[in-house]
C-alpha cells in the first residue's frame, strides 16, 4: 500500500503545483481524510484510477480506507460504480464503511441494499439515528 500512497502523493504533487499533499513518511499510514484530500486534489481521471486500484485491492485495509474516504464529499467520477463494487465486498468492515459513504453521497440503491445486509453492523451503519 505504501507504494500506491507514495505514487498518489507524487502524482498530486506533479499534477498540481502548490498542492498541499505531502510525501508520506516512511512509516506513515494515511487516514481516510488524507486519502479523501489527495483524491480531491488529483485530476479527475487520475483520482478515479487510484480509487479503482484501491477498490480492487486484495488488501481489506486498503478497500476499507477507500470506503471511509468516500464519506467525505468531493467530486469523483465513477463513485457510484465504486460504491456498488465495495457494497459487495466480503468484508463487513468494508461494507459498513461503504454504507456510511453511500448515505453521504446519496447513493440510494447501495444504501437500500446494505440496509438488508445479513450482518447487523452493516445494517446499523445505515439505520436512522
Amino acid at each position: 500500500f505504501r507504494a500506491l500512497w507514495t505514487r498518489l502523493s507524487l502524482v498530486a504533487a506533479i499534477a498540481l503545483p502548490g498542492s498541499s499533499v505531502a510525501l508520506p513518511e516512511e512509516d506513515c499510514e494515511p487516514s481516510a481524510g488524507d486519502l479523501a484530500r489527495s483524491l480531491a486534489e488529483l485530476p479527475g481521471l487520475e483520482a478515479t484510477e487510484v480509487a479503482c486500484e484501491l477498490a480492487l485491492s486484495g488488501d481489506e485495509r486498503q478497500r476499507a480506507l477507500l470506503a471511509h474516504s468516500l464519506e467525505w464529499l468531493f467530486p469523483l467520477a465513477g463513485d457510484d460504480v465504486i460504491l456498488e463494487h465495495l457494497a459487495a465486498d466480503p468484508s463487513s468492515l468494508v461494507r459498513s464503511a461503504t454504507a456510511r459513504a453511500a448515505l453521504a453521497r446519496c447513493a440510494h440503491e447501495v444504501t437500500l441494499r446494505l440496509a438488508a445486509d445479513p450482518v447487523g453492523e452493516v445494517r446499523a451503519a445505515v439505520a436512522p439515528r
